[in-house]
């Protein structure tokens, strides 16, 4: 027998300790299924072996280490089981292995440095882009080797682990937190970079290096700092930035006005200072933009009317001042303007109502005035526009503005009245006043 194919089927129970006896075989997929034992060690004896398709099973226990007398194999499949324990360094003789997927187990320990030898290594976990590195949704920590530089790497994968140091360290303390390997800068080849969940730390500008291929960043939930990466010649092709809860306290750099190609920038939940800077607008692919979370000060900047092709912006919590610029109004395709708990005043602009594929907002706590009449506006719930004391909307439990413009009226009457009856007071006081002096 050459080649066994059991995929998708409802199998359970055992695999048979003597299926390691067809030494002929090349070719084995049992996936999708519903086995529940542990990988039998006589598969060491498959020596012929190209591909090994284990995926969506229950298989429980540690990858064996004789895997690694697989010389042949191609293709190994084993993600969406139980596995446990780590990964053997025996893998690092497999070394005409370009595909392995080991992601949903619960895999644990630190990465081998063995697995670096693997040169023919194209892709770990995921076949959407050749040249691939991922790892996620595992329970590994410790140390990412340098020996898994590779300047052929298109993709790197590392989400949803607990890495903590990225050296020597194994087990580290609580407070401790690791760094991006200097390895890293030698991966040129990089389409897609995704280190997000983790507990890294470091300069970002420092350790990122040159990456002419590079369309998608995500360092999300880490402990980076430093400059917001903007230098175009380093990252020619870059559409997506994201570096959301991290503990970034510059300002936005001038220079990101080079950055023209950008599609997605989320900047959220740090600690970015300062204004705005006028050449954001310059970004006029930008689709979606998020600095929801940070101390950014001062007026909203006009420029960003050029960001035309914008569809998602959210700048709340933050404290910006003084007017909404009239000039949203020219960002046609917005259908998502979050604007909560900064210090916004005076009215909206009506002309916000030729928005027509605006559908939702967030213009709480602020200090703004009645609304305009579209869809977005009159459709928004109270938790919305609440904590806007000029407030008025047609919305339920919000006042009117019928009801506002009445109140406003009310208060100028009583104000008139009160004004009036004390002129009249001072006027008797002054007549009584002077005819006693006369008299």
């Amino acid at each position: 027998m050459a080649l066994l194919i059991i995929h998708n089927n409802s199998l359970s129970g055992f695999i048979p300790l003597n299926i390691g006896n067809s030494q002929f075989l090349w070719g084995l997929d049992l996936s999708n299924n519903q086995f529940s034992s542990s990988i039998p060690l006589s598969f060491g004896n498959l020596s012929n072996l190209i591909f090994l398709y284990l995926y969506e099973n229950s298989y429980f226990a540690s990858i064996p280490s004789n895997v690694g007398k697989l010389k042949s194999l191609g293709d190994l499949q084993l993600n969406g089981n139980q596995l446990i324990s780590y990964i053997p360094s025996s893998f690092g003789n497999l070394t005409n292995l370009s595909t392995s997927r080991l992601s949903k187990n619960k895999l644990f320990v630190s990465i081998p440095n063995e697995l670096g030898k693997m040169r023919s290594l194209n892709i770990l976990d995921n076949l959407t882009n050749p040249k691939e590195l991922a790892l996620l949704y595992n329970c590994l920590y410790g140390s990412i080797p340098p020996s898994l530089e590779n300047p052929m790497l298109a993709r790197l994968g590392l989400d949803f682990n607990h890495f903590k140091s990225f050296y020597r360290t194994l087990f580290v303390e609580v407070e401790h937190f690791g760094t991006i390997p200097k390895s890293l800068r030698s991966c040129i080849s990089l389409i897609r970079l995704c280190r997000n969940r983790n507990n890294l730390t470091r300069d970002i500008s420092e350790a990122l290096g040159i990456y002419p291929y590079l369309t998608f960043i995500d360092l999300s939930r880490n402990n980076f700092h430093g400059e917001i990466p903007s230098n175009r010649e380093k990252y020619p092709k870059l559409g997506t930035l994201s570096v959301l809860m991290n503990t970034i306290t510059k300002g936005i750099p001038r220079e990101i006005r080079n950055s023209s190609q950008r599609q997605a920038l989320d900047l959220s939940l740090n600690h970015i200072i300062g204004e705005i800077p006028k050449e954001l607008g310059k970004l006029n692919s930008l689709i979606k933009l998020i600095l929801r979370r940070n101390q950014l000060v001062g007026c909203l900047p006009r420029e960003i009317d050029s960001l035309i092709e914008l569809e998602y912006l959210d700048f709340s919590v933050n404290r910006f001042n003084n007017l909404i610029p009239e000039s949203l109004e020219n960002l046609l395709k917005l259908h998502y303007l979050g604007l909560c708990k900064n210090k916004l005043v005076q009215e909206l602009p009506k002309i916000l109502e030729k928005l027509v594929q605006f559908s939702e907002l967030d213009l709480s706590c602020n200090f703004l005035g009645p609304i305009p009449n579209s869809i977005a506006f009159r459709g928004a719930s109270v938790e919305a526009l609440k904590g806007n004391k000029r407030l008025c909307v047609s919305a339920k439990g919000l006042q009117p503005c019928k009801a506002l413009r009445q109140q406003k009226q009310d208060c100028g009457a009583k104000w008139f009245t009160i004004v009036f009856l004390l002129v009249g007071a001072l006027f008797v006081s002054i007549a009584l006043i002077l005819i006693f002096f006369i008299f």
